[in-house]
């Protein structure tokens, strides 16, 4: 059982990954079907486990509305998930951005492993 997960700057929509057509066989427009079905956005379900994602709004290897389109995917499925949006930071985070992603982190692991 998958207790909970933390995601940083990951890749949700996976038609906009340049890399993905080399997996799937080709690109979006050639086989748009395999690129939904690899798609996490279409798998979440309200038993997905409590998700944390930190991104960056300024990332320039995954958009940061990917991470706004699987959070918002988990609310509607009342999944319990936090986004943490660190404004001006890019793909990997460095000084207070980094703090501030490390603390969100530990806080969401004590939320989910500390005995009540």
């Amino acid at each position: 059982m998958i207790r909970f997960s933390i995601l940083f700057f990951c890749v949700f929509s996976l038609d906009a990954a340049e890399v993905l057509p080399l997996f799937l066989g080709g690109n979006v427009e050639k086989e748009r079907l395999k690129h939904i079905q690899a798609s996490p956005l279409y798998w979440v379900t309200p038993n997905a486990a409590p998700t944390l994602c930190i991104h960056g709004t300024v990332d320039k290897y995954v958009a940061h509305e990917q991470a706004v389109w699987i959070h918002e995917r988990l609310k509607a499925a009342m999944v319990d998930t936090e986004l943490l949006t660190l404004e001006g930071a890019g793909h990997g985070f460095k000084a207070d951005d980094a703090v501030r992603a490390d603390k969100a982190m530990l806080d969401f692991f004590d939320k989910h492993l500390k005995k009540k």
